[in-house]
C-alpha cells in the first residue's frame, strides 16, 4: 500500500472508474426499499463551481451516498438552468467585442447565437463538480429550456392563466434601465454608499380652495392637477402667489427629481407638526400640481421633515399610499430611466442623475431647498448590470399567487414538509401570509417566450402553440384576424418552479422515474432563495397535483436549509473585498475528500460558515491519518477468515464501539447534522481506533501471538467499516482503502455498511477495557501535570481492580490486561495499592478505583507541591475574575452568545481543574 494518497492522480482515476461501471445511474428497477430522491438546485449555464455550489452539492452527495449504500433505489437528478439575464448579458459582451449588437442582428438570430454559446462553453459547472465527487446520474442531465422541460412550462402557463391564475396588469415592479427589463428582488443588489436628504419647500395652497380642489381632482386625469387642466387649481395658485405670507409644508426626499411625478404628500396621523395640514393641498416646486395631503401610518415621523412626497409610478411603499388614498399614478421615465413627459421640456431626455443635479440647482436658486442632510443609505443595483434600479410602472404578466401560497403553508403546518432547521418555518409563514402578486415577465430574448398572442385590438390568446392561438382568434374574431406574439420572455424562476417534478418527465405522467421518484425526498438550498425558488416549488407542485392526496402532491418532503459561506471573518464573499475563495484551488491543496469533510465539519445550522483555513488543514490531518492506520492494518493484519467468535477483550471492546459509533451516524444522518457527523466520524477514527484500538492490539499481531488471527479479522473488518462510514464525506480515499483492504465486492460503493458481532457498551470484557483505558489516560495525564516524563513510576492498584483486569471469555484462560497499562503508561511496574503514606505517593482516582502513583525518590515532592500550589492560585484567581465576568449582566447582555458560551466554558474548565489538583494535594 502506498505510503502516501495523492490526491491529484488518483482522484480522476477512481471517479473515471465509477463512471465507466455506471454507479451513479438510478436502478432500473425499483426494491421495496423506499426511493431516495433529490434534484440539484440547478446552477446557472453560465456559472463557475463558487464555494456555496461546493457546501451545497458536498451535503447533497453525503445524502445520496449514504442512502444508495444503505440499500435504497437513489436518484440524484442534476441539470442547470438557462439564467435569462447572466446568459443574455454574456453574450451580448461577446457581441459588444466583436462590434456587434443583439439589436443588429434580430431576434432569430441572436437566440441562435446563445445556444451555439450554450453548446460550446455552458454547463461547465458540471464538469466541475466532478472534482468534488458529485454522484449525481450524469445520463440524465437536464436543462430548463430542453425539448421536454419547455413542453411543461407551456403547459403550466396555459392552465395557469385558463385557471385565473396569471393576468396581465399595470403594476410597479423592480426595473433595471441596462438590459430594459423587469427583474426579482433576488437580482438585486444592495450598496450602503453616502446619500443626501434633501428638505424641499412645497406651497400651500390657501385652505379656502381645499374642498373645491378635491371635488375637481379626477384620479384619471393628470391634467386635472395641474393649472394648465384645472381652472381651480389655476385659481388656487395665484392666490397663494399673491398671499402676504407664504406657507410650506416641507417634504424631505434622496430623489428630488422624480417630483415630477408626485401626485401627493403624507404626513403620520399622530404627526404634531403636521396634523393641522391633513386635508390640505400643496404645489409640487417646478410642475405647476397641485397634490393633496394626506394622513398615513406608512410615514415614519422621525425620518427626515416627517413629511414625505408621494411617487406612486417610482416608489413600492408610495404605490400602495396612493392606492388606499385614491391618487393618480404615472411615470416620468422611459426603459432607460431617461426622464419623459409629463417632466418639464427642459429636463425630458436627461438621465436621473442629470435632472437631479439641474433640479436641486434651481431649487435652490429659489430658496426652495432650506436643508440638505448627509448619511449612508441602502440603494439598489442590478447586481449583474450594476445600475441602479428604477421601481417602474409598466403592463407584465402576473400569478395571482395568495391561494396558491395558502396551499402552501397548509402543507407545511401539518407537517407533510418539514425544515431543517426549523427555526425556518417561521420565515416561511411570515413571508407566505404577506405574499405579493409574482410578476413573471421579462423584457428579455433569451428564455422561454410567453404563450400568448395579440389582435389588432389587444385583445390576448393564450395557447400552446400559435397554430393553436390563431385557431382560437379566428374562431372568435374571423379569419382575417392578424396576430403578433408576446415578445417578452418568462422569469427563470417560473421553469425552475416546476423543477422536481419536470425534471423526471412531468406532464407525461406515465413516465417510470416520474412514477418512481416524486415526490422527491430532500431539497437542498440556502435560505436566500427559500421563498424565489423554494415557495414557489411548493405551489406548483400542489396545484399541478391537486387530484392527489397532498402527501403524494409535494414536491419534497424534508427542507434542509444550510447556511452561506463566509470568508474567514464573517465577510460576506466578494471579488471587490478579494476574498473569493475558489472550491478547485481547494481541492488542488487539500484534495477533494479533506475539502468535503471541512465543509460538513463547519455546516452547523442556524448560522453562517466561516471558511476557516485552519478547519482545512484539520481535516486534511484526518484523512492523511485515516490513510495511515488503514496502511498499518494492511501490513500488519493478515487475511483470514472469520472467528467462530470475538473473544479477546480489545476486539470487543471496538466493536462495541464501532456500533455505538454507528448509531450515532445514523440519527446525525436522520437529522442532517453532518457537521456532528463529521465529528463523530473524526472521535471514532482518531480517537477511538487511532490512538487506542491500534495501540492496544499491537501485540496481538505478533506472528507468534495466538490471538492474530482473531485480531487480523476484527481490525481488517473495522478499517473496512471505517472506509464504509467515511465514504459519504470522503469518497475517493475510503474508495482506495477499500481496494486495499481486499474487498470482495467490485466497488465499496454500492457495498452496505460492514458488519460484525453485535457488542454492547455494557459487556464485561468492554468495561474491563475501559478500565485499562481509562488507567492509561490518567496516568499519561498526571505525569505531564506533574512533569514526570522521564522519571520512573509505580502504579498501585487495589485488588478490586486487578481482578477487573483479569478478564475470561474463554474457558480456563485468562487474558491479564495490566501489561497494556504498563507498556502504554511506561510504567516501572504495577503493583497492589499500599496504604502507606509515605510522600512519594500520588493518591487518584480512576474509573471509581483508588490508585495511587508511587514515584522514584529522586523527585522533589516539596518542588512538585509548591509548583502545584502556585498553579492553584493562578487557576483560583482566573475562575474570580470569569465568574466576575459571568455575573456582570451588563458583560451579558452586550457581548456575543459566542463570547459568553466560551467564557462560561472556561470557567468550567478551570474550576473542574482545580478540583482536580486539590484531590491531588490531600
Amino acid at each position: 500500500m502506498e505510503k502516501t494518497f495523492d490526491h491529484r492522480t488518483r482522484e480522476s482515476e477512481i471517479y473515471a472508474r465509477w463512471n465507466d461501471a455506471g454507479l451513479f445511474r438510478v436502478p432500473d428497477s425499483a426494491n421495496d426499499a423506499d426511493p431516495f430522491t433529490i434534484v440539484i438546485p440547478p446552477p446557472n449555464v453560465t456559472g463557475r463551481l463558487h464555494i456555496g455550489h461546493a457546501l451545497n452539492n458536498t451535503l447533497q452527495d453525503i445524502m445520496v451516498r449514504w442512502h444508495r449504500a444503505n440499500g435504497r433505489p437513489t436518484l440524484w437528478q442534476p441539470g442547470t438552468d438557462h439564467a435569462g439575464i447572466a446568459t443574455q448579458m454574456v453574450v451580448e459582451r461577446q457581441l459588444e467585442a466583436q462590434g456587434e449588437s443583439r439589436a443588429e442582428l434580430g431576434r432569430e438570430e441572436f437566440l441562435r447565437r446563445v445556444w451555439a454559446w450554450k453548446a460550446e462553453s455552458g454547463g461547465a459547472i458540471v464538469g466541475q463538480l466532478s472534482k468534488l465527487g458529485a454522484s449525481a446520474d450524469w445520463e440524465r442531465e437536464r436543462f430548463t429550456m430542453d425539448e421536454g422541460l419547455s413542453a411543461g412550462v407551456l403547459k403550466a402557463f396555459v392552465d395557469l392563466y385558463e385557471e385565473g391564475y396569471i393576468y396581465r396588469a399595470n403594476r410597479l415592479v423592480n426595473w433595471d434601465p441596462h438590459f430594459e427589463t423587469a427583474i426579482s428582488d433576488l437580482e438585486i443588489a444592495w450598496r450602503e454608499q453616502e446619500s443626501n436628504y434633501w428638505h424641499i419647500r412645497y406651497r400651500l395652497a390657501p385652505e379656502a380652495f381645499d374642498a373645491e380642489l378635491a371635488a375637481t381632482r379626477n384620479v384619471d386625469d393628470l391634467e386635472s392637477y395641474t393649472r394648465a387642466g384645472n381652472p381651480v387649481v389655476a385659481k388656487a395658485f395665484a392666490a397663494a402667489e399673491a398671499a402676504e405670507e407664504e406657507e410650506y409644508i416641507v417634504i424631505a426626499t434622496r430623489r428630488p427629481e422624480t417630483m415630477f411625478a408626485d401626485a401627493g404628500v403624507a404626513v403620520h396621523p399622530e404627526d404634531p407638526r403636521w396634523q393641522g395640514l391633513i386635508g390640505r393641498h400643496c404645489f409640487v416646486p417646478e410642475t405647476g400640481r397641485c397634490v393633496p395631503i394626506v394622513a398615513d401610518e406608512f410615514v415614519d415621523p422621525s425620518e427626515g421633515s416627517g413629511a414625505v412626497k408621494i411617487t406612486p409610478a417610482h416608489d413600492f411603499g408610495d404605490f400602495d399610499v396612493a392606492q388606499r388614498h385614491g391618487m393618480a399614478c404615472f411615470s416620468i421615465f422611459d426603459s432607460t430611466a431617461r426622464l419623459v413627459s409629463p417632466a418639464p421640456t427642459e429636463y425630458v431626455g436627461l438621465t436621473r442623475e442629470d435632472a437631479r443635479t439641474k433640479l436641486v440647482e434651481q431649487l435652490e436658486s429659489k430658496g426652495d431647498i432650506v436643508q440638505t442632510d448627509t448619511d449612508m443609505a441602502k440603494i439598489p443595483y442590478g447586481d449583474r448590470s450594476g445600475v441602479p434600479i428604477e421601481p417602474r410602472l409598466t403592463t407584465q404578466w402576473f400569478v395571482r399567487a395568495e391561494e396558491l401560497a395558502r396551499r402552501a403553508q397548509t402543507a407545511a403546518n401539518e407537517g407533510h414538509i418539514r425544515f431543517h432547521p426549523a427555526g425556518w418555518k417561521r420565515t416561511w409563514d411570515a413571508w407566505l401570509d404577506n405574499i405579493q402578486p409574482w410578476c413573471i415577465s421579462r423584457q428579455l430574448w433569451w428564455g422561454h417566450q410567453i404563450p400568448a398572442w395579440f389582435t389588432e385590438n389587444d385583445e390576448v390568446i393564450v395557447a400552446m402553440s400559435e397554430d393553436e392561438a390563431l385557431a382560437k382568434a379566428q374562431a372568435k374574431f374571423g379569419p382575417d384576424v392578424q396576430l403578433r406574439r408576446d415578445p417578452d420572455v418568462l422569469d427563470t424562476w417560473f421553469s425552475s418552479a416546476l423543477w422536481p417534478f419536470s425534471t423526471l418527465g412531468w406532464p407525461d405522467t406515465t413516465d417510470r422515474i416520474y412514477q418512481q421518484h416524486f415526490p422527491t425526498s430532500v431539497l437542498v438550498t440556502g435560505f436566500d432563495i427559500l421563498f424565489f425558488w423554494v415557495a414557489r416549488m411548493v405551489m406548483f407542485s400542489l396545484h399541478f397535483h391537486r387530484d392527489r392526496p397532498i402527501e403524494q402532491a409535494i414536491p419534497f418532503r424534508d427542507v434542509y436549509i444550510h447556511a452561506l459561506v463566509r470568508d474567514q471573518h464573517g465577510q460576506k464573499m466578494s471579488k471587490s473585498k478579494g476574498n473569493v475563495v475558489d472550491p478547485l484551488d481547494m481541492v488542488e491543496q487539500y484534495g477533494a475528500d479533506a475539502f468535503r469533510f471541512g465543509l460538513a465539519s463547519l455546516a452547523a445550522p442556524g448560522r453562517d460558515v466561516r471558511l476557516l483555513p485552519s478547519q482545512f488543514e484539520w481535516s486534511k490531518h484526518v484523512i492523511t491519518k485515516t490513510w495511515n492506520a488503514v496502511r498499518f492494518v494492511v501490513n500488519s493484519a493478515e487475511i483470514t477468515s472469520a472467528p467462530a467468535a470475538i473473544t479477546h477483550p480489545y476486539n470487543r471492546w471496538i466493536v462495541a464501539e464501532y456500533h455505538t459509533a454507528l448509531a450515532t451516524l445514523e440519527r446525525q444522518h436522520a437529522t442532517f447534522r453532518y457537521d456532528l457527523a463529521a465529528i463523530t466520524l473524526y472521535d471514532f477514527i482518531w480517537g477511538t481506533f487511532c490512538d487506542w484500538y491500534v495501540e492496544l492490539i499491537k501485540p496481538l499481531l505478533k506472528e507468534d501471538a495466538p490471538t492474530r488471527p482473531e485480531t487480523s479479522w476484527v481490525v481488517r473488518t473495522i478499517a473496512r467499516a471505517i472506509a464504509s462510514l467515511l465514504h459519504p464525506f470522503a469518497p475517493f480515499i475510503s474508495q482506495a482503502m477499500w481496494d486495499e483492504l481486499g474487498s470482495t465486492s467490485v466497488l465499496m460503493y454500492s457495498a452496505p455498511w460492514a458488519a460484525t458481532e453485535y457488542v454492547t457498551e455494557n459487556d464485561p470484557a468492554v468495561q474491563a477495557t475501559e478500565v485499562t483505558i481509562g488507567l492509561i489516560r490518567e496516568i499519561r495525564s498526571l505525569r505531564a501535570l506533574l512533569q514526570l516524563e522521564q522519571i520512573d513510576t509505580t502504579l498501585q492498584l487495589p485488588a478490586d481492580c486487578v481482578a477487573h483486569l483479569q478478564f475470561s471469555v474463554v474457558p480456563n484462560t485468562t487474558t491479564d490486561l495490566a501489561p497494556t497499562i504498563a507498556r502504554m503508561a511506561r510504567l516501572k511496574a504495577i503493583a497492589p495499592a499500599s496504604t502507606s503514606d509515605a510522600g512519594n505517593i500520588v493518591r487518584f482516582l480512576s474509573q471509581g478505583y483508588a490508585c495511587g502513583l508511587e514515584i522514584d525518590g529522586t523527585v522533589d515532592m516539596a518542588a512538585m507541591r509548591a509548583r502545584l500550589t502556585d498553579k492553584m492560585d493562578f487557576l483560583k484567581k482566573q475562575i474570580g475574575k470569569l465568574g466576575g465576568r459571568l455575573d456582570n449582566t451588563g458583560f451579558r447582555a452586550n457581548a456575543t452568545a459566542e463570547v459568553v458560551a466560551e467564557t462560561e466554558k472556561k470557567h468550567a474548565e478551570a474550576k473542574t481543574e482545580l478540583a482536580r489538583l486539590e484531590s491531588l494535594m490531600q
